[in-house]
């Protein structure tokens, strides 16, 4: 990541260095700010993760099938409206309108608006007026005018980087940077001790929200809603208010609203969008709270504000410090890593640390703390020994991934891990969520948008639109019951998904994938050949992952498309990548 700049932010994609180095110096001198990507894949990635204002997209005969990355953009909610310019020749730019016609016609309508096209050659200055008249057009003014410099303390977090530094100064480091303000609302808090008491807990949570203006405003505005009015007529008062919503939702609404205040967009550094972040946050605390409720475990409450806060960490760390949080994406998608692991990797603590250190000083009870501190790590989940403390941690952890899975809002990555069996049979769900679970899950969050006037243009939670390809998804196993993260992804991305222990014979001229979960004793359904450069072809209309144990993650800067075999770690699948490999690899064998 080059230094900081307030302008537009521009993603460059070329596979030639020459092109990359020319264009980066001069648009960092135009004060534009940049990110490059050497391959269609990251290019993908980073454009998923930092939604950048425009996307410039080096295409020459050498790499033209790396135009069809523009679908995968199109398909993704996320990306579908950011403006693309290409750079290409006039023989490439034919090329281009030709493929455009037999294998993208759906990309279509909204395409005609964001994707320009610019031709080879031409002076810098008139590709300059072509970014400028772009963006003006998207933005209805001038990219200066639209974009403001981004507010920071600007305080060095070198410090953060450092291994000589302890992680207990580090964490002493942030505490210092924070305005004393910057605290969990004593609402919320005080809503959680009163939890206990079942003839008072709705009288002393109205005192609460009677002592909080914002607090009162807000619930009495949600109780006076279509969803909860009633014959009685308008609401005027707290109780009244609390005892029509019901305790529940009243101290989960109040959470939600509590995160918004500790999360503003004032602080936003690109990559990291505010609203997409508590989305990602509130699903994951429904989805936390409906799993620890199936348990019929006590107080499944704290599960709610444990997801709601699991993340909290992050925020932070990119109020307080300049270039601390970008460094951390950047490492993140150019290596294709969760973000946790980045952090251990390059600071030695992680967000879960961090939001642990501040709930333990806000008093929040030992499961929400820990349940914070473990969301990334299972194992010590496994090994906790109190059941309510276990099946809470357990209900976020697997919230997490469900959420991110699921689309629903964005953190940091969209890696996925394998949930170990033990957390999926103790929280009642051993082959994974069920259909009726997810609509409700769809149905709560709709209600918690409009409670927290999350505009529709910030969210989709719209049923999967079916994938328009003639592309289905077998997940082959020999065991009983089976799932992993991927197979909710790829469901929620619109693929037909088909468990079976034998994979069928696939119809010639037809593409399909087959996703292998091999058990330990399961031989790998590979077919060996004597030629080197048939070794991995052995069926060009099916693309065979496997999701196993222990082996390497896939280089980023490879052509997956080369190849019909592919070996991933099933403790770190990237859901952007495997959505693009299958998206290529559709179009490499139709074409």
């Amino acid at each position: 990541m080059k230094e900081e700049k307030s302008g537009p932010l521009i993603l460059l994609f070329s596979p030639r260095e020459k092109v990359r180095s020319i264009l980066t110096a001069g648009f960092m001198q135009s004060d534009y700010r940049i990110i490059d990507a050497t391959t269609s894949y990251i290019a993908g990635i980073k454009a998923n993760q930092y939604l950048p204002d425009l996307i410039i997209a080096d295409i020459t005969q050498n790499n033209i099938k790396d135009f069809l990355f523009l679908s995968r953009l199109e398909r993704s909610t996320r990306t579908r409206n950011i403006s693309v310019l290409l750079s290409v020749t006039p023989e490439v730019k034919k090329a281009l309108d030709k493929i455009r016609e037999e294998v993208a016609p759906a990309v279509e309508k909204n395409e005609e608006k964001r994707v320009h096209v610019i031709e080879y050659p031409y002076n810098f200055n008139n590709l300059v007026k072509k970014i400028v008249s772009i963006l003006s057009e998207k933005s209805g003014d001038s990219p200066e005018e639209s974009k403001k410099p981004i507010e920071s303390k600007k305080i060095l977090g070198e410090r953060l980087f450092d291994p000589q530094v302890s992680i207990l100064d580090k964490l002493r480091i942030i505490e210092g940077t924070v305005e004393k303000q910057w605290a969990f609302p004593f609402t919320v808090i005080r809503s959680l001790e009163v939890i206990g008491s079942e003839k008072s807990c709705y009288t002393e949570l109205a005192k609460c929200i009677e002592a909080d203006l914002a607090a009162t405003s807000a619930i009495l505005s949600i109780s006076n809603k279509v969803h909860y009015a009633s014959r009685y007529g308008r609401i005027t008062n707290v109780l009244d208010a609390v005892v029509r919503i019901g305790f529940n939702d009243t101290r989960n609404i109040l959470a939600g609203l509590a995160l918004i205040d500790v999360s503003p967009e004032v602080y936003l550094q690109y990559g990291f969008k505010r609203t997409e972040f508590w989305m990602h946050s509130l699903a994951t605390a429904i989805i936390a709270e409906k799993l620890c409720r199936n348990t019929k475990i006590k107080r499944p409450e704290l599960a709610f504000i444990a997801g709601l806060i699991h993340d909290l960490g992050k925020i932070p760390l990119d109020n307080n410090f300049t270039g601390i949080f970008t460094r951390l994406l950047e490492e993140t998608t150019n290596t294709i890593s969760s973000f946790y692991e980045i952090e251990m990797k390059l600071m030695g603590f992680s967000h879960a640390g961090l939001g642990h250190f501040f709930s333990t000083n806000w008093d929040f009870p030992s499961p929400i703390t820990m349940s914070i501190l473990n969301h990334h790590d299972s194992e010590k989940i496994i090994n906790t020994k109190i059941q309510m403390d276990r099946v809470i941690q357990e209900s976020v952890y697997a919230a997490n991934i469900f959420s991110k899975a699921m689309s629903l809002g964005h953190s940091c990555d969209e890696v996925l891990t394998a949930i170990p069996i033990k957390i999926l049979k103790e929280l009642g769900i051993p082959e994974g969520p069920k259909d009726p679970f997810l609509k409700k899950i769809f149905e709560t969050l709709k209600l918690y948008y409009e409670y927290l006037k999350i505009s529709a243009e910030d969210v989709v939670l719209d049923e999967p639109q079916r994938n328009t390809k003639d592309i289905r998804i077998f997940v082959v196993t020999s065991a009983d019951s089976v799932f992993h993260p991927l197979i909710l992804g790829l469901k929620s991305n619109g693929f037909p998904v088909i468990i079976t222990k034998d994979l069928p014979e696939i119809e010639k001229g037809k593409s399909a994938v087959a996703l292998f979960i091999p058990g330990k004793d399961s031989p790998l359904d590979i077919t060996l050949t004597a030629d080197d450069s048939e070794q991995e072809k052995d069926d060009t209309s099916i693309l065979k992952i496997f999701l196993l144990d222990g082996v390497e993650t896939e280089d980023p800067k490879k052509d997956f498309t080369k190849s019909n075999i592919l070996m991933m770690n099933s403790n770190h699948i990237d859901l952007r990548l495997v959505l693009q490999i299958i998206e290529d690899y559709y179009y490499a064998t139709t074409m």
